[in-house]
């Protein structure tokens, strides 16, 4: 799914739940559940690669601008990739 495509969505109120997901263990990528279509949709930029956010005070930024207030967000944090050292 490319940015364009998630904010038609947004405007359709067609977005049943975003995910923030770890990616790697210093950045967020944004995975959508959509209301019509099964699965997971995972954000890409242009170049066809994860759409990735170093800082989630960013990726927050980004999905309050969708305005999809009554949508829930779940964040999934990668564990294993963490270093308890």
């Amino acid at each position: 799914m490319f940015e364009d495509q998630l904010e038609d969505a947004a405007k359709n109120t067609a977005i049943r739940q975003f995910i923030v997901r770890q990616m790697t263990p210093a950045k967020f990528g944004l995975v959508v559940i959509l209301t019509w279509k099964e699965g997971e949709n995972v954000l890409f930029n242009a170049r066809k690669q994860a759409r990735l956010w170093p800082n989630l005070n960013t990726l927050v930024g980004y999905i309050r601008g969708l305005q999809c207030r009554q949508t829930p967000i779940t964040l999934e944090l990668d564990y294993d990739s963490t270093d308890d050292s």
